[in-house]
């Protein structure tokens, strides 16, 4: 079975407290973009699970970990081959590690007629990272609490994107951190007012600050963004800054940013 594992971008991403166990209290705005890998299941007699993806290890990749904990929550019969295609840059604001576990779970569900509902699959990727709950489903949507709290979010139309990647892989982990030692935590909003936000005032993500601060070339990359389209922020904790626009503007901003930096990744796409 082939399954299609595409890329989340935030378009608003506030740090709004922090809970008892530690977790960071955040309300975003995210999306998906038709920019994926492309994972390959294979049923296996032999029981184990084996992982092909060149880039990361098979025990540090969360794909092993979800299949493997659902092999044997359910019992499962046999084992499992999965090849994983990357186009999705690693440590990249992408979210394409977590998409890869919501795509496992959403297969191993399918392939094994699990015929599980949305809650169950969504427990099952609590255990392995917040991100991935989004990531079970394809619609934009605002997403609370630690990743957990998800309400459809209207926008208006599909919208065209142009992702750049400075080719800089950054520690989530280590982007908070800071963030907790520099900074105060923003106010929540409620549904209506975002969604009655323009574009322009929806683009907002608190980790810029702290990012920018230790990857100036980050910071300089969306600055040269800017002066083409006010529509650019930086996905996640970074490196990917997106700028949504109309079609020939992104042309003319990736004709323009390749001249200063063309070793970076460029992808333009739209909005799912």
């Amino acid at each position: 079975m082939l399954e299609k594992s595409y890329a989340k971008i935030n378009l608003r991403l506030k740090v709004v407290g922090i809970n008892d166990n530690g977790y960071h209290l955040l309300q975003m705005v995210n999306t998906k973009v038709n920019f994926y890998d492309i994972l390959k299941f294979k049923k296996t007699k032999k029981k184990e699970i084996n992982v092909y993806m060149k880039e990361v290890k098979q025990e540090e990749n969360l794909v092993y970990s979800v299949a493997s904990y659902m092999f044997n929550k359910y019992n499962l019969p046999g084992g499992l081959d999965i090849k994983i295609k990357k186009n999705i840059m690693i440590g990249a604001g992408l979210a394409g590690g977590s998409a890869n576990a919501a795509s496992t779970i959403n297969v191993i569900d399918k392939l094994y007629k699990l015929n599980l509902n949305i809650n169950e699959k969504r427990d099952i990727a609590s255990l392995f990272g917040t991100d991935i709950i989004y990531c079970l489903d394809n619609y934009p949507a605002l997403v609370e609490g630690i990743g957990e709290i998800i309400q459809p979010f209207n926008l208006s139309d599909k919208k065209n994107v142009l992702i750049i990647n400075p080719n800089i892989k950054i520690s989530t982990k280590d982007i908070y951190n800071q963030y907790d030692a520099l900074y105060e935590y923003s106010k929540s909003l409620d549904k209506d007012t975002l969604e009655s936000f323009d574009l322009k005032s929806l683009l907002e993500n608190d980790l810029e600050q702290v990012v920018f601060t230790r990857y100036p070339q980050i910071l300089n990359l969306k600055k040269q963004i800017l002066e083409y389209s006010p529509n650019a922020l930086m996905s996640g904790s970074g490196s990917t800054i997106y700028v949504i626009d109309e079609k020939k503007i992104l042309k003319k901003i990736y004709k323009e940013i390749k001249k200063t930096y063309p070793e970076y990744k460029y992808v333009l796409t739209k909005t799912r």
